[in-house]
């Protein structure tokens, strides 16, 4: 960009080390003109000096404006830079570690985690290091062990950035970028790792040490607790498939029989039969079915390769049933697999509870000490001086990615939201919009009327969601509610028309804010007739 800047044309093509001999070659000539000018040329060394300067030429022509690159600042202010290690530190040489611990941490944190804890626990577990590499499930299931626990590891670092970390900083580095935010949540984990064998990574821009943050412990007594299960869901997994291999031999030696029955001049299962001889055709139907129809548990239901299908309704599929492409499930199926979910998730939601109520009081004796003149003050951007921000709110975002505690997160932030702005902007720094974002693409009905509440209180504090907002269409949201549920009352109401009534009204609110200085959504509310 410097070169650029100063007017050079870079070589087209031109590999990274090609590229910066030419810009080498021009400053050098630059710099050797400036120090030969006012002497005496010298006749004798007239031809060599020539030689010289094409010699430097060969790359481009000079351009006096280079020796500015020579007297710029740096320009690698926004780069990233990791390091395992500080100077002169050696990097850990157990052989029961990765040999490049720092590059695994960074690229497969959870395998690194696993062996860290198994090394430091070699008493505690019966799980070797052989086993623990062989945790089963995959990152991008959240229903299996191994993605759980990325779930949670994910929520535990955004958790320890979140109250370590300034405003700002956790902002630029763990939101505004998928990738650099995952970088930096695998570097914290390295952190904490290799300072264990007194080793310091460094990191620039450089974050606050978070090595012996408690929530540390969390991670460990996860990892404790799903290893705990990893024998015995490795032997069941073992039992599965030796049942898969006997159903396999079952369905070969029933071809094999159905094969026999057919005659050796029978090559295939439909060959030799007439485009009429419906007869045939119907017996050999009914023998490939039967070959491949699946047997019967105990109770009635299907057993396919010897595994059989829940009838639980409560089982949580891969997919959303919302449409809403956002995550697996919490919780498994355990009577296919075996392994029992964490709570952890649900813990936070209970902690997060605990904090709301103590919340309420806390702003409720923050008015009533400053009298009935400065209750206007409980609205203002800064919390009440005694009462610090959550730190169960990045694993509420991370709760929103499960529909089973949707609905239950969705109304705790409503309720933290009803403290006042300020509450409002905190949840706008943790990084709430996306979420609330990709839930107005949502068609489940319980979450319709919480998630409209919650919107305008965002749309009642930050101004900048309007565009964002209709950026994905997201009025129809609140137009459709408001065309579907405006009625007139003039009886006494119950309390679900009154809540329907306050949900209108909020729609209605976020509505009326959308449409000023917006005409495309006038025109919507028009055309609906809202």
């Amino acid at each position: 960009h410097a070169a650029e800047a100063a007017g050079i044309k870079l070589p087209v093509g031109k590999s990274g080390p090609e590229t910066m001999a030419m810009v080498s070659a021009n400053i050098s000539a630059l710099l050797a003109s400036q120090t030969q000018t006012g002497a005496m040329p010298n006749p004798q060394n007239s031809q060599q000096q020539t030689s010289q300067t094409q010699q430097q030429h060969q790359y481009g022509p000079v351009n006096p404006a280079l020796i500015n690159l020579a007297v710029l600042p740096p320009t690698h202010h926004e780069d990233i830079h990791f390091a395992a290690s500080q100077l002169g530190e050696l990097l850990p040489t157990n052989p029961e570690l990765p040999a490049d611990l720092f590059t695994s941490c960074l690229t497969t944190p959870i395998k690194a985690a696993l062996r860290f804890w198994v090394i430091r626990n070699p008493r505690t577990s019966k799980v070797t290091l052989d086993l623990c590499d062989k945790l089963p499930g995959s990152v991008q299931d959240r229903r299996t062990p191994f993605g759980e626990l990325n779930w949670i590891f994910t929520s535990i670092s955004d958790t320890i950035a979140w109250s370590t970390l300034p405003r700002d900083l956790f902002h630029k580095l763990f939101r505004q970028d998928v990738v650099v935010a995952s970088l930096f949540r695998n570097f914290m984990l390295a952190d904490r790792m290799m300072r264990f064998y007194n080793v310091h990574p460094q990191s620039r821009p450089a974050i606050p040490s978070t090595h012996k943050h408690p929530l540390w412990d969390s991670l460990d007594l996860e990892i404790d607790m799903c290893l705990q299960q990893l024998p015995r869901l490795l032997k069941e997994e073992s039992r599965r498939k030796q049942r898969e291999d006997r159903a396999n031999c079952v369905k070969q030696e029933r071809v094999a029989r159905a094969s026999a029955r057919r005659g050796p001049h029978r090559q295939s299962p439909l060959h030799g039969i007439g485009p009429m001889d419906f007869g045939g055709q119907q017996r050999i139907v009914l023998e490939i079915a039967d070959t491949f129809r699946p047997a019967r548990g105990r109770r009635g239901r299907a057993v396919l390769g010897g595994i059989q299908e829940s009838d639980d309704d409560d089982v949580i599929s891969g997919n959303d049933s919302d449409g809403v492409d956002m995550g697996s499930e919490l919780g498994l199926n355990v009577a296919v697999t075996g392994y029992i979910s964490s709570t952890y998730f649900s813990n936070q939601l209970y902690a997060f509870e605990v904090w709301l109520q103590h919340a309420a009081t806390e702003v409720s004796q923050f008015v009533s000490d400053n009298g009935p003149d400065q209750i206007p003050r409980s609205l203002s951007t800064e919390p009440p001086p005694n009462l610090d921000p959550p730190d169960e709110l990045p694993a509420v975002l991370q709760v929103l990615l499960s529909q089973q505690y949707r609905l239950r997160a969705l109304i705790l932030l409503y309720r933290f939201m009803n403290l006042g702005p300020w509450a409002v902007n905190l949840a706008m720094a943790v990084g709430i919009f996306p979420y609330m974002s990709k839930l107005l693409a949502s068609t489940t009905a319980e979450i319709r009327e919480i998630l409209i509440l919650v919107w305008a209180r965002l749309i009642a504090v930050d101004m900048a969601l309007h565009a964002e907002l209709m950026k994905n269409d997201g009025m129809e949201y609140f137009v459709a509610y408001l065309a579907n549920n405006i009625q007139m009352q003039y009886e006494p109401v119950s309390e679900k028309v009154r809540l329907c009534d306050t949900v209108s009204a909020a729609s209605a609110f976020t509505l009326t804010m959308l449409c000023k200085d917006m005409p495309e959504v006038q025109q919507a509310c028009f055309n609906e007739r809202v």
